[in-house]
């Protein structure tokens, strides 16, 4: 006949065959009640608080971590290379590597480059699209728990909103925002939902 034992965590028993730890200083728990307590609290016993397993200090991880990495990368080198002989292909060396990075480096540089339309520009094109103030609204409302019920038709509006500006932005050329800034060099005015619009 074995003693049955109370988790002092959960307050139920715990059985003698299964989901059961024991820690150094003698206290028993189930053991996921053990790990997450272990997981909100640290490493101290739930019980008593004696401390269960020490921190590691953390500049010496980093060392340790940054000898693995570079052991590591060079068995790993050593293996391409010896899978690139026996497949009688070109051998590669970790520079060129590097410069494949450089090159994806400077493509992402070149494409953050890109120009793009200024927000008045792009509200001007969506008033002459017949966007509305209503539609912008929807959309923005899309964003609250309160309008859940509306969901399905803001999502509408706001996908085809969204279709509109992409066509805006992948369609735009930096003159065309100077064309149209001489253009319209007057005051603009416009009608936009229920809303009498006025851009200087």
């Amino acid at each position: 006949m074995s003693a049955t034992c109370e988790c002092p965590i959960c307050m139920d028993n715990i059985s003698e065959t299964s989901n059961k730890v024991i820690t150094e200083c003698g206290h028993c728990f189930h053991t996921s009640c053990l790990m997450t307590n272990i997981s909100h609290n640290g490493f101290g016993c739930p019980y008593c608080r004696t401390q269960m397993a020490e921190e590691t200090a953390s500049e010496d991880d980093d060392e340790a971590y940054d000898e693995e990495e570079e052991v590591e990368n060079m068995l790993l080198r050593g293996m391409r290379w010896l899978f690139q002989r026996a497949n009688d292909e070109p051998i590669t060396n970790d520079e060129d590597e590097e410069d494949e990075y450089e090159e994806e480096e400077a493509e992402e540089a070149e494409e953050e480059s890109v120009p793009k339309p200024s927000v008045q520009f792009l509200t001007q094109k969506l008033i002459r699209q017949g966007v509305t103030m209503e539609q912008l609204v929807k959309t923005l409302l899309l964003q609250h728990d309160e309008y859940y019920d509306h969901d399905e038709e803001f999502e509408h509006v706001s996908d085809q909103l969204f279709g509109k500006i992409r066509i805006v932005l992948s369609n735009f050329k930096p003159d065309d925002e100077i064309i149209h800034n001489n253009n319209n060099n007057r005051v603009m005015t416009g009608y936009m939902g229920d809303r009498f619009l006025r851009i200087v």
